[in-house]
């Protein structure tokens, strides 16, 4: 994984306020810049960097969360045996520390990030997107678990 300024520049600008014609509005959630330092395979989600009084009051941030926290467990659950870490940040852009090499990932979409990566050292991480929804996460993080680490019973889509 290789790091520059064109990384930094893409973070920049993922993390600027929003413009809505011609005035600048608040982004919708804070800017909060993770760092994680991969030494073993890592299986990361990341959700957007929401309050807990967030979660506790709006029913469709505690469903995201909820489905994230799902396809983060089923991952812990198939892959318990392979010693990979599996986790989850609050952020809006993770900073990997890879070996020697370090890389930045914007995690937006500017709307609502959510979502996962799979990190073995020395490799370019594997980015696991829910485009259908956070509830397809779940799917999809199986799939890629199951691919990457060759446990076909991580694929619950397939049973």
């Amino acid at each position: 994984m290789r790091t520059g300024r064109l990384h930094w520049l893409a973070a920049a600008l993922v993390l600027l306020p929003r413009v809505t014609l011609g005035q600048v509005s608040k982004p919708l959630f804070p800017v909060v810049i993770e760092t994680v330092t991969v030494t073993r395979p890592l299986v990361l989600g990341y959700f957007a960097p929401v309050t807990q009084a967030q979660v506790n009051t709006d029913e469709g941030i505690a469903s995201a969360l909820s489905h994230v926290q799902f396809a983060l467990d089923d991952a812990r659950h198939c892959l318990a045996a392979d010693s990979v870490e599996v986790g989850i940040v609050f952020a809006t852009s993770l900073v990997v520390n890879d070996r020697a090499h370090r890389t930045v990932l914007p995690l937006a979409p500017p709307d609502f990030p959510l979502g996962a990566f799979i990190f073995i050292p020395g490799r370019e991480p594997q980015h696991v997107a829910a485009p259908a929804g956070p509830s397809a996460l779940i799917g999809m993080l199986g799939q890629a678990t199951a691919r990457t680490f060759n446990r076909p019973g991580c694929d619950r889509t397939s049973q």
